[in-house]
């Protein structure tokens, strides 16, 4: 029964000029289940493109080529690319191993593309050709023999029903080249698979039964072949690349005759090879011993060839495991560019999220209601700096208002409380803001948490006693005992009052504003040397009435912050004020005072959102022309692939999930960059506003930001991998120069 049928098959090419040269056309050919046969004929003749076409490398221009009982001829690549995988195997001259993967690697990824990877098998194969020790090695750590011997194992991966040998000893010294033919055709025969050789050698051809010359099988353009024998003996080491159609002129023997050499003794494989052979004509390199190889009954699972398995859904997971480590290798591979670029995503995926957690972050703490008050009340100005000065301490002070509308306020029904602020000092850039006992005391669960830490206790409204905010003690090393001198001014550098304070007691953490604020008695202000009142219309110096009650009239606020009993109440209150008193501004709601703030320098949010947008750009364009530049020299690593029986989409995949790696690499990466750059933005903001900002807080920037750069990145890797997905087999399959 035949493995291999063939009936008129033609193949041609065109030649620079676009005419077409054919170079193969077999009207008939046949090969029998586990025969082995030798063909040769001179170079140049359309040897190697036969092959190819069997291996359905090429696809051909018409005829019928089966292949136990397959089609190939017409069937689409992915077809033939099934059938490959799991009827043929195929030695190159070349050896064509992958240099990333081990011996081990290199056989099993065969079976990925065939019947499926099974572990012990592959080790077995190598095992019997000898490797068992180099499982682990890899191409550039073996010997050009064991090289050989790897990439028959490799053919064999999948228990082919036919095995086509392209010059498979054409690297290889004398002595090498027969251990490796006789290792070629034992494992062939004991695995009950057809052999088809292609050889110039002599020696090669004298150890087949059966020998074809090319030209009696090929006729191209009708040509008549020639009788006589060869005349050039010796074997041609260049590879037979099918590029000419000048097959036609061969000389060889009858075909199917005999071959006059085949009596002529072949090496022992139970004996080792040379350690200095000398190296046959072509030039080959010498190689160390090799041990005897296992042969023997037992040694190769004789068993007949299973049926093909040419389903689409044939081991996915062997597929899916076998980019897995495709995908891993080439990222190895070119470590540098891979750590480049995926660095170029991780910043640029720690931008966006940076910029996004900053923004969400800052919008809350400002926008989410101030800490614990509804409204402030101050002098007529502007409501923002209003604000800015009293609940957030970052504006000066737009002037003060009567003491009188402290007593309005208080009697206000719509006002649960209201708690006056005196401003204008500080103590090494923090400030001073005088106020009563009453702002450490919520009113019906209403106005902000104030608690003391272990040791420390409320200041006494009637000594010069202060309460320090955690962040403003940390910073100026105050602590529960300590002293100091209030400076005149909100920042540092102004006069330095006489009078000295005592910190009785520091606060505990907020996270809000309050935390850089100390505070003292309201009283301690009024008094304090260099300060005049100026409440009742002159100036009154509390300080030199030491002794004396101040008088209510005299007395004035910066700003009364104010707890409204329903947050309705806040429209009638704004609107009563703001519209009657030439006197006072109330900013109510603050939330709404901030918003205004945000809106108008919300400009800066989105050009920084733009610049880490073009950020992701580049590195996405990073990533594209990363993996483009690679794509040349790795065409012969594609082709390998291919012509182990990996589909055009397999390659594309590779390289579509190996761009997405890069990105996801950055993204992961990106989080660290993310972290750091809020860390350090947050010691800025609590140093400037005494908002907190936490690199751990969520937000949905940090899901979609890593996944749309994973996104982006397999996007980016469309167009390398359809330069890949392009990749000609046939052409690609031979060592470039």
């Amino acid at each position: 029964m035949s493995i291999l049928e063939i009936a008129d098959l033609r193949r041609g090419f065109d030649d620079p000029e676009g005419a077409r040269h054919e170079v193969v056309r077999v009207p008939h050919f046949e090969l029998a289940r586990g025969e082995q046969m030798a063909v040769h004929g001179e170079s140049g003749s359309g040897k190697t493109t036969f092959l190819n076409l069997i291996a359905g490398i090429l696809q051909a221009d018409g005829g019928s080529i089966r292949i136990d009982g397959h089609e190939l001829v017409g069937q689409r690549e992915a077809q033939r690319d099934r059938i490959r995988g799991a009827a043929i195997g195929y030695i190159f001259q070349t050896f064509n191993l992958l240099g990333g993967y081990t011996a081990l690697q290199n056989v099993e990824l065969a079976m990925r593309f065939g019947r499926g990877v099974d572990h012990a098998a592959a080790r077995r194969l190598l095992e019997q050709v000898g490797l068992g020790h180099r499982l682990h090695y890899k191409p550039r750590q073996l010997s050009v023999g064991q090289q050989q011997r790897v990439a028959v194992a490799r053919a064999l991966a999948n228990h082919p029903a036919l095995v086509l040998a392209d010059e498979p000893t054409g690297n290889l010294d004398r002595a090498h080249a027969d251990a490796a033919l006789e290792l070629i055709r034992t494992l062939c025969a004991e695995n009950g698979a057809a052999l088809l050789l292609v050889s110039h050698d002599t020696d090669v051809l004298a150890r087949f039964e059966r020998v074809v010359e090319f030209s009696e099988i090929n006729r191209p353009d009708g040509a008549v072949p020639r009788s006589a024998p060869p005349s050039h003996p010796s074997r041609d080491p260049e590879p037979d690349h099918g590029g000419s159609a000048t097959g036609a002129a061969t000389t060889s023997p009858p075909a199917e005759q005999r071959h006059p050499l085949a009596d002529r003794p072949s090496a022992s494989l139970d004996e080792p090879v040379s350690a200095t052979p000398q190296a046959r004509a072509g030039g080959s390199t010498q190689l160390e011993p090799l041990p005897p190889l296992p042969y023997g009954r037992g040694s190769v699972h004789a068993k007949p060839v299973p049926p093909l398995p040419l389903g689409r859904g044939s081991d996915r997971k062997g597929l899916v495991g076998g980019v897995a480590m495709m995908v891993r290798r080439s990222l190895r591979a070119h470590a540098l560019s891979t750590c480049v670029t995926a660095a170029a995503a991780a910043l640029a995926c720690g931008l966006v999220m940076a910029v996004f957690g900053i923004q969400a972050q800052t919008e809350a703490a400002f926008l989410g209601g101030s800490p614990g008050f509804d409204a402030v009340l101050g002098a007529r100005g502007s409501p923002l700096q209003l604000v800015l000065n009293t609940v957030y301490h970052l504006e000066t002070s737009p002037g003060n208002i009567p003491w009188n509308w402290l007593e309005r306020m208080r009697r206000d029904p719509r006002i649960v409380r209201a708690v006056p602020f005196a401003l204008g000092d500080q103590y090494r850039s923090f400030r001073i803001v005088g106020t009563t006992e009453e702002l450490f005391t919520p009113r019906n669960g209403r106005g902000p948490r104030f608690e003391l830490l272990p040791g420390g206790r409320l200041f006494d409204p009637g000594r010069r006693e202060a309460v320090i905010g955690s962040y403003a003690a940390q910073r100026t090393g105050l602590t529960v005992g300590s002293t100091f001198h209030p400076a005149h001014g909100v920042t540092a550098g102004g006069h330095e009052h006489e009078d000295e304070y005592v910190v009785v007691g520091v606060l505990r953490p907020t996270n809000t504003p309050n935390d850089r604020v100390i505070w003292i008695p309201i009283e301690g202000v009024f008094r304090m040397e260099g300060h005049v009142l100026r409440g009742a219309g002159e100036e009154f110096s509390a300080h030199d009435h030491a002794h004396d009650e101040i008088p209510d009239e005299h007395k004035e606020a910066s700003a009364i912050v104010l707890t409204l009993r329903r947050p309705q109440d806040g429209l009638s209150l704004a609107d009563e004020i703001n519209r009657e008193s030439r006197e006072a501004t109330l900013a109510w709601p603050i939330a709404t005072v901030m918003a205004d703030l945000f809106d108008k320098i919300g400009w800066v949010t989105r050009v920084l959102g733009l610049v880490a947008y073009l950020v992701v750009a580049v590195s996405a364009a990073a990533i594209l022309a990363s993996l483009y530049n690679t794509i040349n020299e790795r065409r012969r690593e594609f082709a390998i692939l291919r012509a182990l029986g990996a589909r055009r989409w397999t390659v594309f995949a590779v390289i579509v999930v190996e761009s997405a790696a890069i990105a996801a690499t950055g993204a992961l990466m990106g989080l660290l960059v993310y972290a750091a750059i809020l860390s350090g933005a947050a010691v800025v903001i609590r140093a400037q506003t005494g908002v907190v900002l936490d690199a751990l807080s969520w937000h949905a920037a940090l899901l979609l930001t890593p996944l749309g750069m994973i996104a982006l990145g397999a996007a980016a890797g469309i167009a390398p991998a359809m330069k890949a997905y392009r990749t000609d087999v046939a052409e690609n399959l031979a060592p470039r120069a």
